[in-house]
């Protein structure tokens, strides 16, 4: 399978991921909100993301072993793939131990942590003891790094799809029969394991000597001393990063409760999977992106780069604007109005979400390169910036306060750092590559103001007629993005592209990302 069909399969997985999960989300989120109550809910969200920061006890083994992998198989080096997967299991496990043991403390203490009534704390500290049933299945994680680094992020994302029907399906089971908070995290747990097993057995399949043949004693130190020196970098920028995005939650919670929790977790539904959606178009390409960095073939690097970068802006700015002007409505016919967070957080979490994307795009070229080191600086001081905003504007203004901080930490570092990092490391032309970024989200501007007049002057309509308006603006936008923001040359590019690859190469018409052969 060659780079770009490889990159059109990793992205449409990513679309049907997306797409999957949606669905399953507008059907389930009622029902469990019916079946747990919003008390139950919201200390479950609250709670999956405390449990979430102990993946930061795998010390950055993952941010190590990711461009370590892409660094190998871009070399064919069959020997050193083998040695990462060794060393990386084998670090994993001592990572597990440790994370089991947090995750008991955790357990121990997330009553003071979640604050909920005194009838639910048995449940939410089993609920704790039953997500350190998923931690076991770490030392196969090595396999996951594998599969992205080798650009078939396809057979991640499909199996992430089997897990997330798996999950839901047995989550609402489990939440019918009034397990409550606990039968979520075992149903969480389960899907965790099953993901972990499958994607190891692909491995293991693909890489069949290594149940066969020893790895030698050199391989494996030369891999050992590589994985501890990136790794470190990477916790770093991991933990940053959890503290920016992750936190969220867990201060609405912790400072107005976990009931609070809910309006502002479905209100930021729809932008947050769309932001995922935007983010699968850097999982999908990252690795073809560092192999051209990896073989010196800058120019296309920088060409490709600033294209997806023009992609994920485009898209982004097309769907996340007709979200925002019709989130009300979407969340009134799904859940009900009580659950709606207002139109501030609605907007918030559009524009946090295309910045976002944007810069995890930048973001997944530098890591995968190894440089982590050099980005650094920039998430401890956005982190820093994030945290003490959210924190002071939640308390004064609500629901919104967290992404807030967001933004801030967003725009006072991130939106000028990251481009100046890539000039520096591959002579990436920062005002192409802002120009890129930028004109879609301008011309996003008058058009949303357009728009949301546009829709809050309709009368109100069904799930069909939603549908249709926010699915006709989405289309409207592309139209007049493909008119004023590309030029006549990138135009008439992506025309002969169509022309000349559409009987065999149909994915490039849609998704050019990781094409490496120059015109």
């Amino acid at each position: 399978m060659g780079r770009t069909t490889k990159a059109w399969w990793n992205y449409l997985s990513s679309l049907a991921f997306t797409a999957v999960t949606v669905a399953l989300g507008i059907v389930a989120t009622p029902l469990f909100l019916r079946w747990l109550g919003d008390e139950r809910f919201g200390a479950f969200r609250a709670a999956t993301e405390w449990c979430g920061h102990l993946t930061l006890f795998e010390l950055g083994l993952s941010g190590a072993l990711a461009p370590l992998f892409a660094r190998a198989i871009s070399r064919g080096d069959s020997r050193a793939v083998r040695a990462l997967l060794v060393t990386g299991m084998r670090s994993y496990l001592g990572v597990t131990a440790l994370m089991l043991v947090t995750g008991a403390v955790l357990a121990a203490v997330i009553p003071h942590l979640v604050r909920v009534s005194p009838s639910l704390v048995g449940d939410l500290r089993w609920g704790c003891w039953a997500s350190l049933i998923g931690i076991m299945a770490m030392p196969l994680a090595p396999f996951r790094w594998l599969a992205e680094a080798g650009q078939r992020t396809y057979l991640v994302n499909g199996l992430l799809l089997l897990q997330g029907v798996l999950v839901t399906a047995l989550g609402l089971l489990l939440a019918w029969s009034g397990w409550g908070i606990a039968g979520q995290f075992a149903a969480a747990s389960l899907g965790i394991l099953v993901f972990s097993v499958l994607v190891a057995l692909e491995g293991m399949r693909r890489y069949f000597g290594l149940r066969h043949s020893r790895v030698d004693d050199a391989s494996l130190g030369t891999a050992r001393r590589e994985i501890w020196n990136l790794n470190w970098p990477s916790l770093i920028c991991k933990l940053c990063g959890r503290v920016g995005l992750v936190t969220d939650n867990l201060l609405i919670a912790y400072i107005l409760g976990p009931v609070a929790v809910v309006p502002f977790y479905l209100t930021q539904r729809l932008a947050v999977l769309v932001q995922g959606q935007l983010q699968g178009i850097g999982t999908a390409s990252w690795a073809g992106l560092v192999e051209l960095a990896f073989k010196g073939q800058t120019e296309t690097f920088n060409r490709r780069l600033i294209q997806l970068t023009a992609l994920v802006a485009v898209l982004g700015t097309a769907i996340l604007v007709p979200i925002a002007c019709w989130n009300q409505r979407f969340i009134v016919l799904w859940v009900g109005p009580g659950c709606f967070g207002g139109e501030c957080l609605t907007a918030l979490a559009a524009v946090n979400g295309l910045l976002l994307a944007v810069f995890s795009l930048w973001g997944f070229v530098l890591s995968g390169t190894g440089h982590a080191a050099r980005v650094m600086p920039a998430h401890v001081v956005a982190a820093v910036v994030n945290l003490t905003v959210s924190i002071v504007a939640t308390h004064i203004l609500g629901l919104v306060g967290p992404l807030v901080g967001t933004a801030a930490g967003f725009v006072s570092v991130n939106l000028w750092y990251l481009p100046w990092v890539l000039r520096e490391l591959f002579g990436t032309s920062i005002r192409e590559l802002v120009r890129a970024a930028a004109l879609p989200a301008c011309l996003g501007v008058p058009y949303g103001v357009c728009l949301w007049w546009f829709a809050h002057a309709l009368e109100p309509c069904g799930w069909l007629g939603l549908a249709a308006e926010m699915t006709m603006a989405v289309v409207v936008y592309l139209a007049l993005a493909w008119t004023l923001v590309l030029r006549r040359t990138e135009r008439r590019e992506w025309m002969d592209r169509a022309r000349v690859l559409w009987p065999s190469r149909f994915p490039l018409v849609i998704f050019p990302a990781a094409a490496a052969t120059p015109k």
